[in-house]
């Protein structure tokens, strides 16, 4: 019986045995895990068709509602490498575009990470190992970055490349350590 739920598994790259970790709350869902691999959040559709946000704090998944967004627009990104906060897109009931976000995962806390004046946050941009979020794109009359630290080494990479290749849009899909 298929309920559209998707199930979080593993596979062995050596034996391509497969083991199903757990199946997850929502339909659709897409999840965000934790450096322990343990889904943490989901962003899927619930049983209304909505779009919907779960988190598991302890053992059990719950509604995913932060304080002060308009319903529909969260969207979890990354879990800071710490662990101890989360990284979010969302749009704030008294804002008319949406920001990068920090919530507390302990406290519950938010704060303002990232905003543009002109333009909704597209995606969080990460460091090349794909670890840490450095930026994020945001789209008005063409799009452009907004980087947290200007003097992290991909940030800068970017920068040496965003001059290279001028009026083009710089994206990396890979990178190696040589």
């Amino acid at each position: 019986d298929f309920d559209g739920k998707p199930l979080l598994s593993s596979v062995d790259i050596h034996t391509a045995k497969k083991a199903v970790i757990e199946a997850l709350p929502l339909a659709d869902a897409a999840p965000l895990l934790d450096a322990t691999g343990r889904a943490r959040f989901v962003r899927g559709f619930g049983a209304d068709g909505r779009v919907a946000v779960m988190w598991r704090p302890a053992a059990e998944w719950v509604a995913f509602e932060p304080a002060g967004f308009r319903p529909g627009t969260v969207a979890p990104q990354r879990i800071t490498p710490d662990g101890r906060s989360l990284l979010l897109i969302g749009t704030r009931t008294d804002e008319a575009l949406s920001g990068l976000y920090r919530f507390d995962l302990e406290t519950g806390a938010v704060t303002t990470v990232l905003t543009d004046p002109d333009a909704d946050i597209e995606r969080v941009v990460t460091d090349l190992a794909g670890d840490a979020v450095i930026g994020v794109r945001v789209h008005a009359d063409r799009p452009r970055h907004h980087w947290l630290d200007p003097e992290d080494a991909t940030t800068k990479l970017y920068d040496m490349m965003e001059r290279a290749f001028p009026d083009q849009f710089v994206s990396f899909t890979s990178a190696t350590a040589d």
